[in-house]
Formats: structure tokens, C-alpha cells, sequence
């Protein structure tokens, strides 16, 4: 049986909220993997939701959400998640206030661009009906230096390997971010790439990437390597752990 509330305050970065209900006074914790909606699995503070919960709950909150979808939708179980096509909840919004920042020139490319002040990013699965995301990936890879990725074909393999899960950021139509990774579907995924443009950084684009990828891939924890964005990592719930890449063969 579910009830119905309306959200208090919802983390886009850790992926977590609270949801309140006279059914669940003092608030109900609600993991984002709790959330029955198509693609990315988020709610969004002040929303009105239906919501089944459990007690004990969780972090200090008497009840846990078991399953939460908006008021005004069917709940979306595993299974029957769209395919992220354009128009579809697949796609998370995010909006950037008050940026009064001057715009760089836009390199050649058409990559970078010049930001009003409030500006959108939109967070959505990559789309293989066509070769524009492969080749904006590409280019993009250009800009930040990945010369193994500037192949659009290379790009597409990548992105649709089997076991992969990769999403893209959108400002204004233009591709600004792009993130993959590889899981079992079960326990183990591995974050592969993480970009974005250089006019673009500092926004949480990058954050909000790697937690689209990582729910994509269905896994419960994901391991990476980096030699240039430990801040952005660190402030992720982690174990530090000692890696390597290595060439078998070579």
C-alpha cells in the first residue's frame, strides 16, 4: 500500500532525500534507487510523490522508502525502463543561477559556446540512432586531449559495448560532458571516462555524470583510476584503494 507526500529536500550529488508524510512523521530516507521512474532515478525537492516505506528506516530516520514515483505517474519497475529517447524522463535537467562569469571565445569545433546567465545542462543517456553524439564525443575528446577517443566510430564501439553505460550532458544543444562505464549488472561496475569542456567545469556536471552512469550500470559500487581529478572522486563516498593500468600482452 502506498501514501502519498511531498518531497522535503533531495541530493542530486549522493543521491538520496526525504519525503514527508503524516504517515511518517519526522520524514521518510528515500535511496534514489528507491525511485520508480524511467532512466535517471532521481525526485526533485517540493514534488508530491507516492511512496511505499518500512520501519526501521535508515541514518537516523525512523522509516525508508521501499518504492517512490511521482503523484502524477505510474510507478516504473525494472524492466520496463524506457530506451532514452528524446522526450522521455530519461533526461535530468539541471540549471545553473546567476552565472555572470564573461564567456570564452567558442573554439573551433563548435563545442564551446557563450553562456547567458542562467543557463540548462541536461543529463541523458547517449543516443545511437545517429552519429551526432559519437562525433560531438569525439571533438570533445579533441578539446580535452584523449587522443584514443577523437574516432567517432571508436566512440560509438565504446559507448555501446556490451555491459556499457554512457551519458552526455547538453548545454543549449551543444555536448559539454560525457561519461562511461562498465558493470556486471550485479555488484562491480568501473568508471572508463569522465569529460568535460573546459568552459563547463566547476558546475557539478561532472558529478552529476558519474552518478547517472553508475545507476545506469546497476551496480553497487564502482571503482576507477584518475591522475587528475581526485577532488572530484573524494568527495564521493570512497575507499581509497591502490590501482593500476596495465597492457597485458604488450
Amino acid at each position: 500500500m502506498s501514501t502519498r507526500g511531498r518531497v522535503r529536500v533531495w541530493d542530486e550529488g549522493e543521491g538520496w532525500g526525504v519525503i514527508d508524510s503524516e504517515a511518517t512523521p519526522g520524514g521518510c530516507w528515500t535511496h534514489y534507487s528507491s525511485v520508480a521512474v524511467a532512466g535517471y532515478r532521481a525526485l526533485r525537492a517540493g514534488a508530491e510523490v507516492r511512496f511505499a516505506f518500512e520501519s526501521p528506516g535508515q541514518d537516523g530516520f525512523a522509516f525508508r522508502t521501499v518504492e517512490a514515483w511521482p503523484a502524477d505517474q505510474e510507478p516504473v519497475r525494472e524492466g520496463q525502463e524506457d530506451t532514452g529517447t528524446p522526450g522521455t524522463s530519461s533526461v535530468l535537467t539541471l540549471t545553473f543561477d546567476g552565472d555572470t562569469r564573461t564567456p570564452p571565445p567558442e573554439p573551433e569545433g563548435g563545442v564551446g559556446h557563450s553562456l547567458p546567465a542562467m543557463a540548462t545542462a541536461d543529463i541523458r543517456p547517449y543516443r545511437d540512432q545517429d552519429d551526432r553524439d559519437a562525433r560531438a564525443i569525439a571533438r570533445l575528446s579533441t578539446t580535452v586531449q584523449w587522443p584514443s577517443l577523437t574516432d567517432a566510430e571508436v566512440v560509438h564501439r565504446v559507448c555501446t559495448a556490451p555491459g556499457a553505460a554512457a551519458y552526455v550532458a547538453d548545454v543549449d544543444g551543444q555536448l559539454v560532458g560525457w561519461a562511461q562505464a562498465l558493470g556486471d549488472g550485479v555488484l562491480q561496475s568501473h568508471l572508463g571516462f569522465v569529460a568535460v569542456h573546459p568552459d563547463h567545469r566547476g558546475r557539478g556536471i561532472a558529478r552529476l555524470l558519474v552518478v547517472a552512469t553508475f545507476q545506469a550500470t546497476g551496480t553497487l559500487r564502482m571503482d576507477l583510476i584518475t591522475d587528475t581529478a581526485s577532488g572530484l572522486y573524494e568527495s564521493f563516498s570512497h575507499t581509497r584503494m591502490q590501482g593500476y593500468r596495465i597492457y597485458p600482452g604488450a
